[in-house]
């Protein structure tokens, strides 16, 4: 009995696009371009300091192996920034996923399908967000 428990936990866990392995493949497998933007306000979409464009495809498979399986709390600390992820001209998630980089709050968040996602970030993706967050323009 414990062990269909426990094959039940697995296939819950791995059903939730925002978790899954199939989630990551699907993004890792169309996306050709990922655009940074960093606000220039924390919390503030409204102005953007800076936007960097990546379109190496080392670079796209960190940031999105850099978005943790593990969830993050819903904190209140508004966002650092924004991340839309593109296959050609096509957004792949509507609202792209935004993060704050500050160490009290580091995380991402983002809705795919009727849900929303909090979750962590790799310490190797922070150091290469916060990295172009302190670049000077």
């Amino acid at each position: 009995m414990k062990y269909i428990y426990g094959i039940f936990l697995l296939v819950l866990f791995f059903s939730f696009p925002g978790c899954s392995m199939e989630f990551r493949s699907y993004l890792k497998n169309n996306t050709d371009k990922i655009i940074v933007s960093f606000y220039s306000e924390h919390g503030s979409s409204n102005k953007v300091r800076n936007i960097i464009i990546i379109n190496n495809k080392n670079r796209i498979s960190e940031i999105i192996d850099g978005i943790s399986f593990r969830p993050a709390p819903y904190y209140k600390c508004g966002y650092t920034g924004r991340l839309d992820f593109y296959s050609g001209s096509d957004i792949l998630i509507e609202d792209g996923i935004e993060f704050n980089l500050s160490d009290e709050c580091r995380h991402a968040v983002f809705s795919y399908g009727s849900s929303i996602y909090s979750k962590k970030i790799s310490t190797v993706t922070f150091r290469y967000l916060k990295q172009m967050y302190d670049m000077e323009f």
